[in-house]
């Protein structure tokens, strides 16, 4: 039997996050209210980091950007999405993930 790394729930709860925003978009729009989501990518906990660079150098080489996220990674979309420049957007998923899901 192959092992998975990732648990089932896990991709069911990221695919229900991504329809919960979906469907609160169309039933909110009415009222002018926008409904977005964002969805980083590897983003490793310090102590993760510290204790295990192998696992995070391991990490960095399957993402296309060939590196793993920080919090300053996120202040562009969250800025995009709290501001004016957003106006015209809802429903949407925004990925912050460095090309993680490209592949």
């Amino acid at each position: 039997m192959r092992k998975y790394t990732n648990p089932p729930h896990y991709g069911a709860a990221k695919a229900a996050v991504l329809q919960l925003t979906r469907y609160y978009a169309v039933l909110l729009g009415e009222y002018n209210i926008q409904v977005n989501a964002i969805s980083p990518g590897p983003f490793p906990k310090t102590k993760i980091q510290h204790e295990n660079p192998v696992f995070i150098e391991r990490l960095k080489s399957k993402n296309p950007l060939n590196k793993i996220g920080t919090p300053e990674d996120l202040a562009g979309v969250l800025v995009l999405l709290s501001s004016h420049a957003s106006d015209f957007m809802t429903g949407q998923n925004v990925q912050v993930d460095g090309g993680w899901t490209i592949w």
